[in-house]
């Protein structure tokens, strides 16, 4: 009778410790994939950038060689990337901007396949003097394909890589003394010394209880170094934009600086009659005081209005705006919508007026713009089309960037001004080319507005 009352109770731990192995196998884990994550994080805005400049990289490879292309990428890459080299599929070194990176490291044959057939194939973090993390890519000058190395330190990654290790190690020992504990439960009693085993299994229960609650504890500082780790990437990718934002503004400032500098020269040389010049000078002035408020429109942390907006109206009100500056153009309209949209009306017309104004600028005196609408109850879409000359390269594979601009005396802001009043309201904007010539800005907005 005893023996039968003490089946059940083995068979019930047993069972215990098996789920608890399997919560245990779980952590484990989500713990080892939270590293493969921030690390196709780090790579992604490795690659993301580096595909903005990868053309100029390819044009300036067949024109100048290896040592011009790294020295462009280290440039163009200085926010991101500590170390630019390019490599013979083979693997002999072609060039290195600053230096070699310093670890040793070279892709085996599978993923100098994928690199030749031009997929991103990163690694790491590396060992070596300092880690780093490294990211491949084929670069194709027209004239042969050679391969590019992009270095990034990741300090980061390489405390978490170590903090993982120890985690790992520890839900490890944990996994082992639950599978011991698991098959002395099923180990068949006999008798009085059944009887004896019972203050064992309790011992047992109570150490996988401590076990689990340790492995809880660890768990849980884990997930917190790695959303604080997440936080810091996120902090630098902040500044890295910021650091692009200031240099397209130090741009545009020295540019104007320079220009009422000349006409101040002239001046003095000849201050006879400065009427011609001082007027200048006061454009250029006017030109500045633009970039600057439409700089401080771009990175000021606006607050939706919720308001209700009626689309068809907001468009065609802000479309006949700006097609007086520009008579000329045949403007085509398509689809409907029903209904309102919860929007801030001011902030979306102003998105609006840019996507406009490039359309219409783009197809020129003479042209055609097509507008269509489309809605549904969860969302309304507007595609703004035209003839012109169609979108550049670089923005179609590296997106909207600030103080990008293909117009003469443009400031390269209006888009991305769109694109972040777009994404305040929970939208998306997308950009492709016509196949017939010309671009196509999709926009796509949300009935309702996000939560704040």
């Amino acid at each position: 009778m005893s023996s039968w009352r003490r089946s059940p109770l083995r068979l019930a731990l047993a069972f215990l410790v098996a789920v608890v192995a399997l919560l245990e196998i779980q952590a484990l884990a989500e713990t080892a994939a939270s590293q493969g994550r921030l690390r196709s994080k780090a790579a992604a805005r490795v690659s993301a950038a580096y595909e903005r400049h990868r053309q100029r990289a390819a044009r300036e490879l067949g024109a100048r060689g290896a040592a011009a292309a790294a020295g462009l990428l280290r440039r163009a890459l200085a926010q991101r990337v500590a170390e630019v080299e390019l490599f013979e599929p083979s693997g002999r070194a072609l060039a290195a901007a600053p230096a070699a990176a310093p670890v040793e490291h070279w892709p085996g044959p599978g993923e100098r396949l994928r690199i030749a057939g031009g997929e991103f194939v990163s690694f790491g973090p590396v060992a070596g003097d300092s880690a780093r993390l490294l990211t491949y890519r084929a670069l194709d000058s027209g004239e042969g394909v050679v391969f590019v190395r992009l270095a990034t330190p990741v300090p980061e990654l390489v405390e978490e890589l170590r903090r993982l290790r120890r985690l790992l190690t520890g839900h490890a020992l944990a996994l082992l003394v639950l599978i011991l504990a698991a098959g002395l439960a099923l180990l068949p009693g006999r008798g009085a010394a059944g009887a004896r085993s019972a203050p064992s299994y309790e011992a047992f229960e109570e150490a996988i209880s401590r076990l689990r609650r340790h492995g809880d504890a660890v768990t849980r500082r884990h997930q917190a170094e790695r959303e604080r780790l997440e936080s810091t990437l996120q902090d630098r990718e902040a500044m890295a934009r910021a650091g692009e934002l200031t240099a397209g503004i130090v741009h545009e400032v020295r540019n104007g600086l320079a220009t009422i500098l000349g006409y101040a020269r002239l001046i003095e040389r000849d201050p006879s009659d400065p009427t011609e010049l001082a007027g200048q000078i006061r454009e250029e002035c006017e030109s500045l005081e633009r970039v600057v408020v439409r700089f401080l429109e771009l990175v000021q942390s606006n607050r939706l209005t919720p308001g209700s907006v009626v689309p068809r109206r907001l468009l065609e009100r802000v479309v006949a705006q700006e097609r007086r500056h520009r008579p000329g153009v045949q403007v085509h309209w398509s689809g409907g919508v029903s209904g309102e949209l919860a929007a801030d009306e001011e902030l979306l017309e102003r998105a609006l007026e840019n996507l406009a104004r490039n359309a219409l600028e783009a197809a020129g005196p003479t042209g055609n713009v097509w507008i269509s609408m489309a809605s549904d109850e969860q969302a309304v879409s507007v595609a703004m089309a035209d003839d012109g000359p169609g979108l550049p390269e670089r923005l179609l594979e590296g997106g909207v960037q600030a103080f990008y601009t293909t117009k003469s005396g443009g400031l390269g802001l209006g888009l991305a001004l769109a694109l972040k009043i777009v994404q305040l309201h929970g939208g998306e904007l997308t950009l492709r080319n016509r196949e017939r010539g010309g671009a196509v800005i999709s926009m796509r907005l949300p009935r309702r507005l996000p939560d704040p």
